[in-house]
């Protein structure tokens, strides 16, 4: 019965991203992300695929949460889903891009940002290969994704430093991830995500990685390993 409430939802965010051209905004996801993040169990990027799979996999959401989830609020959690898909989708925006010019922003953004030493990033083919329907992005969207490609390049680093004991790798990953407000990711999160990357860098330079180890087990799962 979950699943088939579920699966309805599902179609219902298909329906709507389908028929209306859209796309659910990145703030909107990164909002998810970290409300999901604080609790572990699932990587969000910004994609409705993975929406989806979500929706169509509620027994295993509600055993990672060790919580029994009923059909009247799994329904409920489908119909705001569903009610968001249409607002972002209906009406296009004027500064919305193609594909094409996500990829471009992408590329163009991880070239001109620094890496780890032996890190390389996905392409932009490799980044968005599930991509393939029409849609329409939201502006500064591949820019935005760069920014959370480096981050997370950033975070492994330090949890490999760490784990290696190397300090002055550790320190400039440190200093590298001090950087994440200078970049164009940062305008698309909400405060309480600013907060919570904040307070992860804060408690790195104290010596607790515990934070930063569990965003990157929720976010990074897509990530290149060395």
């Amino acid at each position: 019965m979950l699943k088939a409430v579920a699966s309805l939802g599902a179609t219902v965010i298909a329906f709507a991203i389908t028929r209306c051209g859209g796309f659910l905004p990145h703030l909107v996801i990164r909002l998810n992300g970290w409300m999901l993040s604080r609790l572990g169990w699932w990587q969000w990027s910004g994609s409705s695929r993975e929406l989806m799979s979500c929706l169509l996999a509620p027994d295993i959401v509600a055993k990672d949460l060790d919580m029994e989830v009923s059909v009247r609020r799994l329904f409920a959690a489908c119909a705001v889903i569903a009610a968001l898909a249409l607002l972002a989708g209906c009406g296009r925006n004027s500064d919305s891009q193609e594909l094409p010019e996500v990829k471009a922003d992408y590329e163009a953004t991880v070239r001109s940002l620094s890496w780890p030493d032996g890190f390389t990033w996905r392409s932009a083919d490799e980044r968005y290969k599930y991509e393939d329907e029409p849609a329409d992005y939201e502006a500064g969207y591949g820019k935005t994704d760069a920014g959370m490609e480096w981050s997370c390049a950033w975070k492994l680093e330090l949890l490999d430093a760490v784990e290696k004991e190397s300090a002055s790798r550790r320190d400039a990953a440190i200093e590298e991830l001090a950087k994440l407000p200078t970049l164009h990711a940062w305008q698309s999160f909400d405060d309480g995500l600013k907060e919570f990357e904040t307070e992860q860098l804060a408690k790195a330079r104290m010596g607790d990685f515990s934070e930063i180890a569990a965003d990157v087990d929720a976010n990074c799962l897509s990530i290149p390993r060395r």
